[in-house]
């Protein structure tokens, strides 16, 4: 999913950067954001 989401901002000459954030000491829940330059 996320290489789809880089591959797409790069078809249109945009670049995003997806970070993480750890909703659980184990990591077993993460959340997701992205962010366009």
């Amino acid at each position: 999913c996320l290489g789809l989401i880089k591959g797409c901002a790069a078809h249109f000459g945009e670049v995003v950067h997806i970070k993480h954030q750890n909703q659980s000491e184990d990591g077993s829940k993460v959340r997701f954001w992205l962010e366009a330059q």
